[in-house]
């Protein structure tokens, strides 16, 4: 309108939400994720004991936690999704770099911050299922910026927490976004949230996620810190795997199964012709190239060491169906 001023502040200062998400909240939901998650649970407990205290002891400003509020009222589960990172990314930051209570608040924050750049996302592109064409993907890509612009000016962030969530999507491989960081590039702290992330993405899909992490811990090439996928395969080889919530899992997953095999069939038909285009490539373009092609291989290695590209594709689903063995079947849903 006419004559309004613009505020003297960003909007996040300007705000506080009553009845705001508060340390009981956190310890609630955390406590309700341990019960729930046996492996969430063992891998917390090698770190501490006493696993919510570090979390509930957590100090955060009225504008982070006006924040964060906001922020569990803006999809389904959001709240507990970031506790659960929050809880792994404190366990696997006392497994890479004990003692520190600093860079445990630091991880803590991190962890329940990582997707607050989320809010600022037209929610139709968030919804799971939604078919996202590159105009839309610009705006997932950027949820990392605009928390890492958010928690670096707020009230109660800093400059360490937002360095950690600006990373949280980044991948050791140079795969990863916004920025595409590589190896000593990708700050350990970001690393740590980044695998706090994918874990708790698989704890929260409530298919069979022992089995998942431990076969994603063995194929996944070169994404993740050696050291934290060590940890998650050792701690999905203890207690019991959880009853698998999909009915007709190979039926339910077979178009992926017969997608992956035929694109990585075209893959290796076409690689040769793309050697050729990396060669006479641009630099940028050549970069982008030699990324893609790294991780198509490595993808595609992993694959062979499975044993699935031993038939094609069409006779591979016939003698695993035939098979009618749930145990084969979810390993191969696992691997796909």
């Amino acid at each position: 309108m006419a004559g309004d001023k613009p505020l003297p502040k960003p909007l996040e200062d300007c705000v506080t939400v009553s009845d705001a998400v508060s340390a009981d909240d956190l310890g609630r939901a955390a406590e309700a994720l341990l019960d729930r998650h046996s492996m969430l649970r063992e891998l917390c407990s090698q770190a501490r004991p006493d696993t919510t205290a570090g979390l509930t002891s957590l100090h955060m400003s009225p504008a982070m936690q006006s924040l964060l509020t906001l922020f569990a009222e803006h999809q389904p589960n959001r709240l507990e999704h970031a506790v659960g990172v929050a809880l792994l990314a404190q366990a696997f930051g006392r497994l890479l770099q004990p003692g520190g209570a600093d860079r445990q608040h630091v991880l803590g924050l991190a962890g329940l911050f990582h997707d607050i750049g989320e809010l600022y996302i037209d929610p139709t592109y968030l919804r799971k299922g939604t078919p996202l064409d590159a105009a839309m993907w610009k705006h997932i890509v950027i949820h990392p910026l605009v928390a890492d612009r958010v928690l670096r000016h707020v009230a109660g962030g800093d400059a360490a927490i937002a360095d950690a969530v600006l990373h949280h999507h980044e991948r050791l491989d140079g795969f990863g976004y916004p920025h595409g960081k590589r190896g000593a590039q990708f700050p350990l702290s970001g690393q740590i949230v980044a695998t706090s992330e994918w874990l708790m993405g698989l704890l929260d899909s409530g298919l069979a996620p022992r089995i998942r992490a431990s076969v994603a811990s063995r194929l996944i090439p070169g994404e993740f810190n050696r050291q934290l996928l060590d940890a998650v395969a050792q701690a999905s080889m203890t207690g019991a795997e959880e009853a698998p919530s999909m009915e007709s899992l190979l039926e339910n997953w077979a178009p992926s199964i017969l997608r992956i095999a035929g694109t990585l069939g075209r893959f290796r038909e076409v690689h040769p012709w793309i050697d050729e285009q990396v060669r006479t490539a641009s630099p940028g373009l050549k970069l982008v190239l030699e990324l893609s092609v790294g991780r198509l291989s490595r993808i595609q290695t992993a694959f062979s060491s499975t044993g699935l590209d031993a038939l094609a594709p069409q006779v591979l689903m016939s003698t695993l169906q035939s098979m009618n063995d749930k145990k084969v079947h979810l390993e191969v849903v696992t691997v796909a």
